[in-house]
C-alpha cells in the first residue's frame, strides 16, 4: 500500500516566530531557515516519529505538500534526514487548479495502483479527483496534547492495509464524494467505477 502524506496542518504547522500563539511560546520542536520566508518555527505533531517509523514498515510513505519546494524540501529533510522514509516527494507544482480549486493532488501521477494508494490530508479538497482515496485529517495547530495520528490514522491505515481495494472501504467510511455533492461538484463514474470531479472527465 502506498499512503500519501500531506505535511502542513497535517503532520506539522508552522509560524513565524512573532506569530506563534501564546500557549505554544516556548514548545516548538525546532525552527527552519527559509529563504524568502525567514525564520520558521516548527511544531511536529505529538506522535510523528512513532507514527512514521510504523508506518513505514507496512507502507510506502509519499510526501505530497501544496508548500513550495523551497520552504518543504528543508523541512522534510528535517523530518527525515537520512532519507529512508520518504520514496517520493511531492511540492506545489505538482498540484493542479480544478474547478478554480487550487493545491488540487492528483494521485494518479504517483503511477500506483490506486486500489492500493491513500491520502491523508487535513484539506478535503485535495482529494477532489480522487475522493475514494481520502483520508481526512483533523487540523493539527500545535496542541501539545494531539493524539490524531497515533490513536485514530494509524489503526485506520494498518486496517486498510489488508484490503485488497482501499475505495469502497473509504467511502463506506468518509463519503467524500457525498461531501463534494453537498458542495455542488458533480461527481462521475471512470470505466474503474472509481469516482472524479466532472470536469475532469476529459482527461
Amino acid at each position: 500500500m502506498t499512503v500519501v502524506l500531506d505535511v502542513d496542518e497535517t503532520l506539522v504547522c508552522a509560524f513565524k516566530p512573532g506569530k506563534v500563539p501564546s500557549a505554544l511560546r516556548g514548545r516548538g520542536t525546532f525552527s527552519l531557515n527559509v529563504l524568502g520566508a525567514g525564520r520558521l518555527v516548527i511544531f511536529k505533531r505529538p506522535g510523528l516519529n512513532e507514527f512514521l517509523l510504523r508506518l513505514s514498515s507496512f507502507a510506502e510513505i509519499v510526501a505530497f505538500t501544496a508548500g513550495m519546494q523551497g520552504y518543504a524540501e528543508p523541512l522534510l529533510n528535517a523530518l527525515d534526514p537520512e532519507g529512508r522514509l520518504f520514496s517520493c516527494r511531492l511540492y506545489r507544482e505538482a498540484t493542479l487548479s480544478v474547478r478554480g480549486r487550487e493545491n488540487v493532488k492528483d494521485l494518479g501521477r504517483l503511477g500506483r495502483d490506486l486500489a492500493r494508494v491513500v491520502l491523508v490530508d487535513d484539506n478535503a479538497w485535495s482529494f477532489l479527483l480522487q475522493p475514494a482515496n481520502g483520508v481526512p485529517a483533523v487540523p493539527y495547530l500545535g496542541s501539545p496534547n494531539d493524539g490524531h495520528l497515533l490513536g485514530v490514522i494509524l489503526p485506520l491505515l494498518e486496517a486498510l492495509s489488508r484490503a485488497r481495494d482501499v475505495r469502497p472501504v473509504l467511502q463506506a467510511t468518509f463519503d467524500m464524494a457525498g461531501w463534494f455533492g453537498r458542495r455542488g461538484v458533480c461527481m462521475y463514474e471512470r470505466p474503474d467505477r472509481s469516482l472524479t470531479a466532472a470536469a475532469m472527465l476529459a482527461h
